[in-house]
C-alpha cells in the first residue's frame, strides 16, 4: 500500500513522485505548502509543485485533504473517489490524482485538483444569486443522472438498504423522536409535534423507499451552498466538493436539504419551483426521464425527512440555534409543500 500522508510537511518531491508516477523524464523539483487549515472533519492544504513537465499532465498545484486530528476515522470520501468517481464518465467534481486509506493506522489522504485560482465559493451562510444557484443545481443533477438506476448501484457502488436495516432504523427513529419531544417538547408547538409523530408513523413508507433500487442514485449527503465551487470563467463548470457523506438515496433528498432546508442559508421559496425545474430538465438532458409529479412527490417526502435533521443535529451536540433553525425551516417547508397530505 502506498504511504498515507500524515502531515502536509511530509510531502516531498520524492514522495509525490512515488504517489503520482509522473511521465518519464518529468522531475518534481520542489513542493511547498502555501496554506494549511484544520476543518471539522479533515485538514486541508494547498501544495505548490515545481516540475519540468506539462501542467496539463501534472499540475503545478494540488489540493491535499487528509485525516483530521480530532475527528473520527472516516474514509468514505476516499471510497467515493476510488469506487465512484474513478469509474464514472465526466462528472462535475474535482479530479483525483491519488487516494488511499489505511484502516489499521486510521489515516487517509486525497490529492485533488486545486480549484483555488479558477473557482470560488459563495459567502458563508449566504445563498448565491439565481443564475449561480441554477448552475449549482444543474451540476448536482448531472452527478445524480450518471448513477440513476445504474446497474452498479448497490452492487459495486454503495449499498441499497434492506428490510433488516429499515426495521432497525425505524425503531431507533421512534426512540430518538420520543426523546427529542420529551426533552424539548415544551418549547415546540403542537403542530410541530404532530408533524414529528406523523413522520414516525409513516417511517416504514418514507425510508422504505431506500430499499427499492428504482429511482435511487449516488447522493452527496451534505449538500449546502459552500460545497459548490463556482467558476470564474463562465465556460468552465461548477464542481461539487466534499463527498465524505455520500450514499445511495433519492436524488431529491439532496435537493430537499439544499432548497427546502436552505443549505445552511435562508430558504428561498420564491425560486424553489425554478430550481426544481432546472434539476428535472438537466436530468432529462442526461437521459433520465422523471415526471414533474414524481420529482415533486420525492421532494416532498425528502422534505419530511428534514424534520429529523434537527433531531440529529441536537443529538450530535450542535448549538441550540443550529438545530432550532433547522427545525423551523424544516417545518416551514413541511407546511408550505403540504407534506401532511402524503402522510396518514
Amino acid at each position: 500500500m502506498p504511504s498515507v500522508i500524515e502531515n502536509s510537511s511530509d510531502v516531498t518531491p520524492e514522495l509525490l513522485t512515488d504517489l503520482l508516477q509522473p511521465p518519464t523524464g518529468v522531475r518534481i523539483e520542489s513542493v511547498r505548502v502555501e496554506f494549511e487549515r484544520e476543518l471539522q472533519v479533515s485538514r486541508i492544504a494547498r501544495l505548490l509543485v515545481e516540475h519540468n513537465g506539462d501542467p496539463r499532465e501534472l499540475p503545478h498545484s494540488l489540493f491535499l485533504k487528509l485525516t483530521g486530528p480530532k475527528s473520527p476515522f472516516n474514509a468514505d470520501e476516499v471510497d467515493f473517489y476510488l469506487d465512484v468517481a474513478a469509474i464514472g464518465r465526466s462528472q462535475p467534481i474535482p479530479k483525483c490524482y491519488h487516494a488511499v486509506a489505511d484502516v489499521d493506522e486510521k489515516r487517509w489522504h486525497l490529492l485533488l485538483e486545486d480549484l483555488t485560482d479558477t473557482h470560488f465559493q459563495s459567502a458563508h451562510k449566504t445563498a448565491p444569486d439565481l443564475a449561480t444557484s441554477k448552475a449549482a443545481v444543474a451540476a448536482l443533477a448531472r452527478v445524480h443522472a450518471q448513477w440513476w438506476c445504474a446497474p452498479e448501484v448497490g452492487v459495486s457502488v454503495g449499498k441499497v438498504f434492506d428490510q433488516a436495516w429499515l426495521t432497525r432504523f425505524v425503531d431507533e427513529l421512534e426512540r430518538s423522536i420520543d426523546q427529542f419531544i420529551n426533552d424539548v417538547g415544551s418549547d415546540l408547538t403542537s403542530d410541530v409535534i404532530e408533524a414529528l409523530r406523523l413522520m414516525v408513523r409513516n417511517a416504514q413508507a418514507i425510508w422504505g423507499r431506500l430499499t427499492v433500487r428504482e429511482g435511487l442514485t449516488v447522493t452527496h449527503g451534505d449538500v449546502h451552498w459552500w460545497n459548490f465551487m463556482f467558476p470564474l470563467d463562465p465556460q468552465d463548470s461548477v464542481h461539487v466538493i466534499d463527498w465524505q457523506l455520500w450514499h445511495i438515496d433519492l436524488g431529491a433528498r439532496d435537493l430537499a436539504f439544499l432548497l427546502a432546508l436552505g443549505g445552511f442559508a435562508e430558504t428561498r421559496p420564491d425560486i424553489e419551483a425554478d430550481l426544481l425545474r432546472v434539476y428535472r430538465e438537466t436530468l432529462h438532458e442526461c437521459g433520465v426521464l422523471i415526471t414533474e409529479s414524481q420529482l415533486f412527490d420525492d421532494y416532498r417526502i425528502s422534505a419530511v425527512r428534514n424534520l429529523n435533521v434537527a433531531v440529529i443535529f441536537r443529538q450530535n451536540g450542535k448549538h441550540p440555534s443550529t438545530w432550532q433553525t433547522a427545525l423551523s425551516r424544516a417545518f416551514a417547508s413541511y407546511e408550505r409543500l403540504n407534506c401532511k397530505e402524503l402522510l396518514s
